[in-house]
């Protein structure tokens, strides 16, 4: 089942440039932990997002190696959407 989440992406020169939609399958994800102090200010206005929104670090297990993303929401944001999704497949 897939969720889908809103990812704050890197730029090559590695600030944060821009927000993407992303489709992350529920089984994959590890962790959901808060993630406020990693973007600074300037970085969330330059991408359009509001000072008070929270962020998260989602840790996803892609077979025997995991990889981190930063999203728009917080871990209970993440978690009710989560499980949204298992209950209207159950």
């Amino acid at each position: 089942m897939l969720i889908k989440l809103v990812k704050v992406k890197r730029s090559s020169v590695g600030s944060y440039s821009s927000l993407q939609e992303v489709y992350v399958n529920i089984n994959t994800i590890g962790s959901v932990t808060s993630e406020n102090e990693v973007i600074s200010l300037h970085e969330k206005n330059s991408i359009g997002i509001l000072e008070s929104t929270e962020l998260s670090k989602v840790v996803i297990m892609e077979g025997n190696r995991t990889r981190s993303i930063i999203v728009v929401g917080s871990p209970s944001e993440i978690y009710n959407k989560i499980n949204k999704k298992q209950i209207l497949r159950g």
